[in-house]
């Protein structure tokens, strides 16, 4: 489930689709709220992630800098 979520996440970023990040943001949210729990992966920093790659986004940074930011390669340890 980790690698799907990220694989989907960092997908959504290099296609610059900012609308379908927030979607998948408040799902993550959503699951997070519920208890739900992905094994070696906190939700809470992939929404950081989500966060910050929406405002890059937005900032017409360049995606494939952003799928290599510093948070972004904290979630695959």
């Amino acid at each position: 489930m980790k690698h799907d979520l990220l694989t989907l996440t960092d997908s959504l970023i290099l296609q610059k689709d900012v609308d379908d990040l927030v979607r998948l943001r408040h799902i993550i949210l959503e699951l997070y709220s519920s208890g739900f729990e992905v094994e070696k992966l906190s939700l809470i920093e992939l929404n950081e992630y989500i966060d910050e790659a929406c405002a890059a986004l937005e900032e017409n940074k360049d995606p494939k800098e952003i799928v290599n930011l510093k948070i972004r390669q904290l979630q695959n340890s």
